[in-house]
């Protein structure tokens, strides 16, 4: 009766597998699930390093400010564009609704930080706009 029975060893050896397997399946979901968080993780970085490069750029951001102000529209509209620092500042004077209408528009679509906006009432059909924009 000293003896362990070799079914006992083999049955012992074979829940020992079984555990391992179970527990291995366990770890490779694990990995699988940690993997695309990570690969998720990745890409809102890539997105965000991507914002920031576009939100930060002076140049850029100044840029797109003149290619808006250079439309036909706008251009003869335009009464003074003065940079300091890091704000740009532009008066626009005699738009009439459409015209201050479609800049507003323009204006908004582009990824551009407004500091201030100012519009007053000319006449019945006139409005000056004065912007300031965070470079």
């Amino acid at each position: 009766m000293n003896k362990i029975h070799p079914l006992y060893l083999f049955g012992f050896l074979v829940m020992i597998a079984l555990f391992m397997v179970y527990q291995n399946g366990r770890i490779q979901t694990k990995i699988v699930s940690t993997a695309q968080k990570n690969a998720q993780l990745e890409r809102t970085g890539k997105h965000i390093k991507e914002l920031k490069e576009q939100w930060k750029n002076p140049k850029k951001a100044q840029k797109r400010i003149d290619t808006v102000l250079s439309q036909q529209v706008f251009r003869t509209k335009v009464v003074k564009k003065e940079r300091k620092k890091e704000v740009y500042r532009i008066e626009l004077k005699e738009l009439t609704a459409a015209q201050l209408d479609r800049l507003i528009n323009k204006l908004l679509n582009e990824s551009l930080n407004i500091k201030k906006i100012k519009m007053t009432r000319n006449y019945d059909k006139n409005v000056s706009v004065y912007m300031e924009f965070t470079l």
